[in-house]
């Protein structure tokens, strides 16, 4: 018998046998497997006898017991049966159990018997022979081989099979002896190293491969977290939260990928996981850096019948650079009950203007819309920005002066509350009929109304005229258009805006009013100091209903029959009462004139009180002859001149008119008065064709200017404030 033969035979049933015993032979009933046996059928529950009855020797062989040691360069093992109703059965199961302690003398797992096989001699099961039915690959190998090799020495025993005394079958036992060169250990110890070297070797390049897919993966973020963060600083979340869908999306594949690949790849796929976490946590950056701006006041208000409502609400992302407005966002209105009302999306200065079909008194609430249909962003990440919301509240105001006043100022200076007010310190500017520059009981009231609710808005100051003088007005007149672009005509020095600059304020407010049938059609504009630019407008129409009885709407008609128009001249003159053109004054109120030439100039001023009174105020017996430096301002009265502008009975529409020449005037007919001024003979228009030819004469270089105002009896209005 060839050893070689019995190695390969043994070689090739390590894939089937489980590793079990060593070099040794085992006892029978702690090798055998008994579910390989086939007894006689016969009760379970009777014990089974066996009564030798043969033998292949008389006495079994010394190696059964004690194996053989090492000579000659071989390794001997024994294979022992159990009982098994056929020869060959039993002899089959010895060659089995011999190959197990090949298996355990060698080390090789039972497992692995079939890939050494294969490995070290070319074979496959596809060489062999089965003789086993219903056996796995393993086994149908392993059995080919045992059906193939001879043993050294096999011995048998054959016995009678007894249950209960009764004879049920005939079963047999083997036991065999096979001898293994020694070298062979060393040969399968080469083959497992050289196994695990490749299986090192494979696993290292697959963690290589492994490493530069993850580094290549992570690398993709890192970018992409550089482009989150630039798009945040931009104020673009838009942008940002589009590239984390992408990025999220990329590493939920890779993690995807990276499980399904093998260990090299499964133990990486926690750093991808980490990634995502750095993601989520930009989502949560914007989300905390978002702010739903529902506007200054935080109010809406509406009058009854308003239509086309336009509710504007703003989307901040705040970044170091100071909040940014965000465009191209989704929001949403709801009511207090969480009905939908409308939908809108931010424009480019990340405003949203919704248009609900009803809207009432109540609270609103303005949030990311997750809901919208073609939004930009994806539903999971605007689902978690969904929490971004802001509430506002809709209140309906009285429909009276009080209400109409509160609206206008609420809408002039409405906006984003984060955005700066257009003006901080603003000076009450006049209230005035339409374009004529005249007021009435009406405007005095609502110019009241407007200063009380313009002194209630937070951070907004209400600045009170200073008591002018000579020296400031003439400072003013030098000092203006100083900062205006080249071509920019300059204010008037009775314009709000330089009236404005006189009292330290950013901007004045102007109010103007038209009565259409039964309409009060009421405009607001804030003009900057010194410039006059047009800062903000809001309009608000009223009932006139709803307005007091006793408050006069239209001003009062002039007593005078002129029709002055002021006509251009060589000399730059100007007049405006202390507070500036078109002001309305109370019953009981002083007023001042302010006079400003640009020129050497003989001054005359007429005043003309609501019934058409003329007086004389320059020259006069105490100012002498009237004549001023150029550049000059004059105050009238000024603190030496002994008569002084009260208002009192008649109240209406009250002018002053300038005239200045490098020429002195004529002398016109009149009476002079205790104090000094000249009660007028004849009506204004007489007087203006005087004056006017006089300003013609040869030589004589020649200007004029008006203004008027507006006066009113107190019990029309204090009654109305209260």
């Amino acid at each position: 018998m060839e050893i070689a033969s019995y190695l390969k035979v043994t070689l090739a049933f390590l894939t089937f046998c489980t590793a079990s015993g060593c070099a040794s032979a085992p006892s029978p009933t702690a090798q055998a497997d008994p579910t390989r046996m086939n007894p006689p059928p016969v009760e379970s529950s009777i014990p089974t006898e066996y009564e030798k009855t043969d033998a292949r020797l008389e006495s079994r062989p010394d190696w059964i017991d004690i194996p053989p040691t090492d000579e000659g360069g071989n390794h001997y093992l024994v294979g022992l049966s159990e009982h098994h109703s056929s020869e060959k059965e039993a002899r089959d199961a010895a060659t089995r159990h011999a190959t197990e302690q090949f298996a355990k003398y060698t080390g090789v797992d039972v497992s692995m018997l079939d890939e050494m096989v294969e490995s070290l001699y070319g074979k496959s099961s596809g060489n062999f022979d089965s003789t086993v039915s219903q056996a796995s690959k393993s086994t149908h190998t392993t059995d080919a081989y045992v059906s193939r090799i001879k043993p050294k020495e096999w011995y048998w025993e054959k016995y009678r099979v007894l249950k209960s005394g009764k004879f049920r079958g005939i079963a047999y036992r083997y036991w065999g002896i096979v001898s293994v060169p020694a070298g062979e250990y060393e040969r399968v110890q080469n083959w497992k190293r050289e196994k695990v070297a490749r299986k090192e070797a494979m696993v290292a390049k697959m963690g290589q491969e492994a490493e530069a897919e993850l580094q290549r993966i992570l690398g993709a973020h890192k970018n992409r977290l550089a482009n989150i963060e630039k798009a945040i600083i931009q104020g673009d979340p838009v942008q940002a939260l589009s590239d984390i869908q992408s990025g999220w999306s990329n590493l939920f594949k890779g993690i995807e990928s990276f499980q399904s690949h093998g260990p090299a790849y499964t133990k990486r796929a926690h750093l991808l996981k980490q990634a995502q976490g750095d993601l989520a946590a930009q989502i949560d950056r914007i989300r905390s850096a978002l702010i739903v701006d529902t506007g200054r006041f935080n109010t809406f208000c509406f009058l009854p019948g308003e239509n086309n409502i336009s509710i504007p609400v703003w989307l901040w992302l705040k970044t170091p650079e100071g909040p940014k407005t965000i465009s191209g966002v989704p929001l949403v209105l709801k009511d207090d009950s969480g009905r939908t009302l409308a939908r809108a999306f931010t424009g480019p200065e990340g405003q949203a203007n919704f248009r609900p079909a009803q809207l009432m008194s109540g609270t609103y609430w303005v949030a990311m819309d997750t809901g919208s249909p073609g939004d930009p962003l994806g539903a999971a990440i605007l689902k978690t920005l969904s929490k971004v919301e802001n509430c506002f509240y809709v209140v309906e105001p009285r429909g009276d002066l009080n209400g109409g006043a509160q609206l206008a100022v609420k809408r002039l200076l409405s906006g984003a509350g984060l955005k700066p007010l257009p003006a901080k310190r603003v000076l009450m500017g006049p209230v005035t009929y339409g374009d004529t520059q005249q007021g009435s009981s009406f405007a005095l009231a609502l110019q009241g109304f407007l200063k009380q609710h313009l002194a209630n808005i937070d951070g907004f100051t209400l600045v009170e005229p200073k008591k002018r003088s000579s020296r400031m007005v003439q400072q003013a007149a030098r000092t203006r258009g100083i900062s205006l672009k080249a071509g920019t005509k300059a204010p008037s020095l009775g314009s709000s805006a330089i009236q404005a600059q006189m009292d330290g304020a950013d901007a004045a407010l102007e109010a103007t009013y038209t009565l259409l049938g039964d309409e009060i059609h009421l405009q607001l504009g804030l003009k900057e100091a010194g410039s006059n630019a047009l800062l903000r407008v809001s309009s608000v129409v009223l009932d006139a209903g709803k307005i007091p009885q006793g408050l006069s709407l239209v001003p009062p008609p002039s007593a005078g029959t002129s029709s002055f128009s002021r006509q251009s001249g060589e000399i730059r003159l100007e007049v405006t009462s202390h507070l500036g053109d078109g002001q309305t004054y109370m019953e009981g109120e002083t007023i001042s004139y302010f006079l400003n030439t640009d020129q050497d100039a003989y001054l005359l001023l007429i005043y003309e009180d609501a019934e058409g009174n003329l007086i004389q105020i320059l020259p006069n017996r105490y100012a002498g002859d009237g004549f001023y430096s150029a550049g000059s301002t004059l105050e009238i009265p000024s603190p030496n001149d002994n008569f002084e502008f009260v208002i009192t009975a008649p109240f209406g529409r009250e002018k002053v008119y300038a005239f200045a020449a490098s020429t002195p005037f004529p002398a016109l007919p009149g009476t002079e008065l205790d104090n000094g001024l000249i009660l007028l003979n004849a009506g204004f228009d007489h007087h203006l064709r005087t004056i006017r030819a006089h300003g013609r004469s040869p030589r004589t270089a020649y200007g004029e200017a008006r203004t008027q105002t507006t006066t009113v009896p107190k019990s029309e209005v204090v009654t109305q404030r209260q």
